[in-house]
């Protein structure tokens, strides 16, 4: 037994400790590289400032000109500037985006022209007066844009801006949003992490529909190679104690002389655990054979949390913006809950206010946040009618399930405070609610919390104990880094059996014996 797990070992570690290194060296690599996705800040940082008049046409009407034969059933409504007018990004209850006019009502789509216009303005809004964009292609996917996320903006349109840092912007054809800002730095940082981490060079070669399979199937190898690995270096390791015997020279090894065994036996011992955990924790990241829930909110259950689209009020608004010069807004957003409608607006240092509010149906008294608990409670009701609300909680801090991850989240997209509600359905569904937009934030159950001990926690190391910098940086280097010792020492070993193996005289000697 011992000898067949020392075998299967040595021949797993050949196979996949290549595979392994890649995994710990781009995995660090991506810790460090940051998101090259646009976030709301960065988004609010490069918008132009809107314009102080009214707008020629209220939401309402720039959908009554592109669709006049479709009912205007909207979940959200957007007021921003695009090459240099004002437009309505319109999304609508299935999902779908839509960019219109505020001028006409056009419906507008992005062509390279106009993504090189709003690359500039993109620049010149955050004080770059200089560049000179210059468009490159069009592109449905590349290297850093492969993502399911990515979907509802393809196909993207890649213009360089010609600055100092390499900066290439990824604009959405279908919105005119900027979904993706690089550097020179950025994008080489992407292909050493990313790119290499989740195996992208299988797609270049034809093999797109198999990586998640491929993905899945090594790390569950490399996890049991990892745990051979692990029973045989305890069986190996002599400490001598409780008046256990070392080895004839005294070690606690038996390699006396051989550096790159010695090397990989005690980064097993220590680095071993902490391998195997990240390792199965990346198998999971696929969620094999589908072994959890869903994570996502489909279109349709918003559309019941909303409970209808945007009121008429809402829809028919076109008001002045500002009474200053300047607009102070960089973009203006209608939300709502049922018939309670309020309007945001949003300035590019990422302050939010509210404008206006258009209340229906409510409960009296005083109201702290923008929706009351009671309207927050009703939308998650009408999201889920058979079941109730059995607990309730207001956060304004994160918990274990939600909260600012350590690698670096922008605010805006990870609000506070929120409302936690616990549903007694049979999952046992938590829904997490931004009480100054009606957002449902995150809706997790009883499934995606295990997947959160499993995969998260045990992958990026957000515990509760280690999510304070530099503690977690600490921990996230040290660990990687015995990683990519066992990664690269498996190599050398490997290399070295390989080679006595293939030699002339042991093929030969196997070539008679048969």
């Amino acid at each position: 037994m011992k000898r067949t797990l020392f075998i299967l070992h040595r021949w797993l570690g050949i196979a996949l400790g290549l595979f392994m290194l890649i995994w710990f060296f781009s995995g660090l690599v991506m810790v460090y590289a940051g998101s090259s996705r646009v976030g709301s800040s960065t988004r609010l940082a490069h918008s132009p400032p809107l314009p102080t008049h009214a707008v020629p046409l209220s939401a309402a009407q720039a959908w009554q000109r592109a669709y006049p034969d479709q009912a205007a059933r909207l979940g959200e409504a957007r007021l921003l500037m695009q090459a240099g007018d004002p437009v309505w990004l319109l999304i609508d209850q299935a999902g779908q985006r839509h960019v219109l006019s505020a001028q006409d009502g056009q419906l507008l789509r992005t062509d390279a022209s106009r993504a090189v216009r709003l690359a500039r303005d993109w620049a010149q809004a955050a004080g770059d007066a200089t560049s000179t964009p210059m468009f490159l292609d069009t592109v449905r996917a590349d290297a850093g844009t492969r993502m399911m996320s990515f979907d509802p903006f393809r196909p993207l349109h890649r213009v360089a801006l010609n600055d100092a840092d390499g900066t290439q912007l990824h604009i959405s054809a279908k919105t005119g949003e900027v979904v993706r800002a690089t550097t020179t730095l950025g994008r080489t940082l992407t292909w050493l992490g990313s790119w290499l981490h989740f195996l992208r060079p299988l797609d270049d070669i034809g093999l797109s529909e198999s990586r998640k399979d491929i993905l899945t199937w090594s790390a569950l190898v490399a996890c049991f190679a990892t745990l051979t690995g692990l029973w045989v270096g305890w069986q190996r390791w002599r400490p001598g104690w409780f008046g256990q015997r070392r080895y004839a020279t005294g070690l606690v090894h038996p390699y006396r002389s051989a550096a790159w065994p010695r090397w990989h036996f005690w980064l097993g011992l220590t680095g071993g655990v902490w391998a195997m955990l990240w390792i199965f924790s990346g198998f999971l990241a696929n969620n094999p054979w589908h072994l959890f829930s869903h994570a996502g909110v489909k279109p349709a259950e918003l559309a019941r949390y909303q409970q209808g689209s945007l009121p008429a009020a809402a829809l028919d608004w076109r008001a002045p913006l500002a009474t200053e010069p300047a607009s102070p807004w960089v973009a203006l957003h209608w939300r709502h809950l049922g018939e309670h409608a309020v309007l945001l607006g949003y300035q590019a240092d990422g302050r939010v206010s509210r404008l206006s509010e258009l209340a229906g149906p409510s409960d009296s008294g005083p109201r702290p946040h923008t929706f009351s608990q009671a309207e927050l409670e009703r939308a998650a009701r009408a999201l889920y009618p058979d079941n109730q609300v059995v607990a309730r909680q207001w956060l304004s801090e994160g918990d274990s399930y939600y909260y600012l991850r350590p690698r670096g989240e922008d605010p805006l997209d990870k609000p506070f405070p929120v409302l936690r509600l616990q549903l007694d359905d049979p999952a046992a569904t938590w829904l997490y609610l931004d009480a100054s937009t009606g957002q449902l934030v995150k809706r997790i159950d009883r499934s995606r919390r295990s997947y959160r001990w499993l995969f998260n926690a045990l992958h990026s190391w957000d515990l509760p104990i280690l999510r304070s910098r530099p503690l977690w940086d600490g921990w996230m280097i040290v660990a990687s880094l015995l990683g990519i010792g066992l990664g690269v020492t498996s190599l050398v070993l490997g290399g070295k059996r390989l080679a006595r193996t293939l030699t002339p005289a042991r093929l030969t000697r196997a070539h008679t014996k048969h």
